[in-house]
């Protein structure tokens, strides 16, 4: 972007805000908000993304200030640095992302899981109770909520906020995607079904949601089904998606073959 703005275009940072952003490494799926860079380019404007995910979004992107595109940078590499145990390295990066963006929940949630780590629980607490309060949703914050009480022995606020992540998951289509991807790695191909439909019922403009419904459809020996969903994901999905699926849903995987089960992220952030 800033490469773009010295010769003399316009561009900005974007934000999908709400996106489920899916590593092909090691089969691991991270809920998280993504950004990207958008470019005017000959009169038209380009959207220029890297790293190599595959990004499944519930809204349109949105500009977002430089301010805010740092202060993600910065929450990134806090929980990069947090990984490896550097933790006064994190401290530091996660501090400057909220200094830049105070509303930025992720790096509130970071800061919990540092203090967490730290062995400092008050200190944990109240930070992800800042990341609730800018993001009554986030589900992360909420989960490490529920694993913090649990941990102190605190059973009703546990249980409240263990109520709080529930309902959250119930709207999440992106959950439901999850639980289905997990149903399916089983063999419970009925079970998978079910939450994909759930997720389709939730949002349906998602290619990915229709893919994964025909392949376990498929998987059962549906092929009416299987085509009907088929059809509109070719509807949704652009080339690279069709050719992407095309395999699998010509050679449905058997219990035990398919990809790994995602895990659970709770740490979040832009990519």
């Amino acid at each position: 972007m800033t490469l773009a703005r010295e010769a003399g275009l316009q561009a900005h940072v974007q934000e999908i805000e709400h996106a489920l952003v899916w590593y092909r490494q090691e089969g691991v799926n991270y809920s998280a908000g993504h950004v990207n860079a958008r470019v005017r380019i000959g009169g038209q404007w380009q959207t220029i993304d890297i790293g190599g995910v595959t990004v499944l979004g519930r809204e349109q992107p949105k500009a977002i200030s430089d301010k805010r595109a740092v202060s993600y940078f910065y929450n990134n590499r806090g929980a990069e640095l947090m990984a490896v145990g550097d933790n006064a390295a994190a401290r530091q990066h996660l501090d400057a992302a909220i200094a830049l963006e105070p509303a930025n929940a992720a790096a509130w949630n970071n800061l919990g899981v540092l203090h967490l780590r730290s062995h400092d629980p008050p200190a944990a607490e109240q930070a992800y109770g800042s990341a609730l309060e800018h993001a009554p949703a986030h589900a992360a914050a909420l989960s490490n909520m529920v694993a913090l009480y649990e941990r102190t022995n605190n059973t009703p606020r546990a249980a409240e906020y263990l109520r709080r992540l529930r309902k959250t998951q119930l709207a999440d289509p992106f959950h439901q995607f999850l639980l289905a991807l997990e149903q399916e790695k089983r063999g419970d191909y009925a079970t998978a079904i079910d939450h994909y439909r759930r997720a389709i019922r939730m949002h349906d403009q998602e290619s990915e949601f229709h893919f994964a419904l025909a392949r376990s459809y498929l998987s059962i020996g549906d092929a009416r089904r299987a085509r009907r969903a088929l059809a509109r994901a070719y509807v949704l999905g652009d080339e690279n998606t069709r050719r992407l699926h095309q395999a699998g849903l010509v050679n449905p995987q058997r219990p035990g073959q398919q990809t790994q089960v995602p895990a659970p992220a709770y740490t979040g952030g832009q990519q």
